[in-house]
């Protein structure tokens, strides 16, 4: 799907990953990296406001880049099943 107030191009697919059904969406642009109101938008239209989703920034030898101005979210299809702490417990984020 596109914005065609913004430029920006959005996907979104779903598959399992260690036995469970994760949501992937992605954004991007044709000239230049999506910006963070593009990755805010899309986390809202795909996970919503109460939901997390994650960036993944994989060790360099598991990097695939198939187009050079694209951003990803991942997250659980279930939302109990997040895998990650909250890391914000602290006050850090």
């Amino acid at each position: 799907m596109s914005d065609l107030d913004t430029g920006a191009q959005y996907g979104l697919s779903a598959g399992y990953f260690d036995g469970l059904p994760y949501i992937h969406a992605s954004v991007s642009r044709e000239k230049a990296m999506p910006t963070y109101e593009d990755l805010c938008r899309l986390k809202e239209a795909v996970f919503g406001a109460d939901r997390y989703a994650a960036m993944v920034f994989p060790p360099a030898s598991f990097h695939v880049n198939i187009h050079k101005h694209c951003l990803h979210l991942w997250g659980p299809i279930d939302p109990k099943e997040w895998l990650l702490p909250e890391f914000g417990e602290l006050g850090t984020i």
